[in-house]
């Protein structure tokens, strides 16, 4: 028994996924659950190992405290997957930690991460560096986690930050709101409302393009979302770019964080502005101002890239996305063709 953190007033235990007896109680639990009609279970907290346990087959805590991340996910998914492949049904994690392995067993996200505006390219660049190491399938708390006021206590972010790490992170490949205070859009107001029901709404409408992008992430091991050196190697000025990414092969996507103004790079090739239409030629730098959401602006530029074609839901208002293949007649595609050459 330990205290997960020095301030707690409780104490847990750490489970031991190399003793059998263990396994044996904890998957007939889990399949309990999962019988139920649960899908999505959340690994949360399995990195707190104290140095000086001893698991059962006689690890130290400093010696399996990466592998017990891995032990517990990939257990929970196993006995996950085998009640629900009996119903052609897909089981998901929502994990916290990992190690070597951890990109096999869907899906990851952030952590307990900040509110603050300022704090959101971090979290970007976590995203990528998981990308470049093989974790393809992750997300973070939309809105942040917690946002600590100055006086210790804690607050809900302001609606600015929250619209910001909202916008962004539906443009992630997978989006939940989470925090230690409410993150349901209403809570924030009718603008809020309404900014996010639009953004949610295109989300929904670009699935196909999603699932596409998933699917080749899962057979070719190429990330869902990529640094733009990923995308162009050979460029060197992609190499030092790490505020912007691409989703998919066809967008790149560019957030303002708490920047006012910035300069963002383009490769090559000539790219569109998905909601403006306005086309830029690559491999030059773009100016960019960013406006506060309260004054019909936004934190975040979307760019197709030339000679795509990105399948949509045709219809405007996506209130159930179907869990079976849809039809040709339900799309449409958002095309940017390649200019004519004399």
């Amino acid at each position: 028994m330990f205290k997960a953190t020095a301030d707690s007033e409780f104490l847990c235990a750490c489970f031991d996924f190399t003793n059998p007896e263990f396994l044996a109680w904890y998957e007939e639990r889990v399949k309990k659950i999962v019988r139920m009609g649960v899908s999505v279970i959340k690994t949360d907290f399995s990195e707190a190992v104290p140095e000086d346990v001893v698991f059962y087959n006689g690890m130290s805590g400093r010696e399996g405290h990466n592998l017990l991340t891995y032990l517990y996910a990939k257990n929970i998914y196993t006995w996950m997957k085998e009640i629900c492949d009996e119903h052609g049904e897909l089981p998901m994690l929502w994990g916290r930690s990992g190690y070597v392995g951890s990109h096999t067993i869907p899906a990851a996200w952030a952590g307990d991460s900040s509110s603050d505006k300022a704090s959101h390219s971090a979290i970007l660049q976590a995203g990528l560096g998981m990308a470049m190491s093989g974790v393809s399938f992750w997300g973070y708390d939309l809105g942040g986690f917690y946002n600590t006021g100055y006086i210790g206590n804690e607050e809900r972010p302001n609606i600015e930050d929250y619209l910001s790490s909202v916008q962004m992170g539906l443009w992630m490949p997978l989006s939940r709101a989470h925090g230690k205070t409410p993150r349901e859009p209403w809570q924030y107001g009718d603008m809020a409302l309404k900014e996010v029901k639009k953004w949610i709404n295109f989300r929904h409408r670009l699935v196909p393009y999603l699932y596409h992008t998933a699917c080749q992430s899962h057979q070719s091991g190429i990330p869902m979302i990529r640094p733009l050196v990923m995308e162009y190697p050979k460029d060197p000025i992609a190499k030092t770019q790490n505020l912007s990414y691409m989703l998919g092969d066809a967008l790149l996507i560019s957030p303002g964080f708490d920047r006012d103004e910035y300069e963002l790079y383009l490769p090559e090739g000539r790219w569109q502005d998905i909601e403006s239409k306005e086309v830029y030629e690559g491999m030059t730098f773009v100016h960019i101002e960013n406006k506060a959401f309260a004054d019909g602006g936004t934190s975040l530029r979307v760019f197709q890239k030339e000679g795509t074609s990105i399948p949509l839901f045709a219809q405007k208002e996506v209130l159930h996305v179907p869990a079976q293949l849809w039809k040709q007649e339900d799309l449409e595609f958002m095309t940017f063709q390649k200019k004519d050459v004399d």
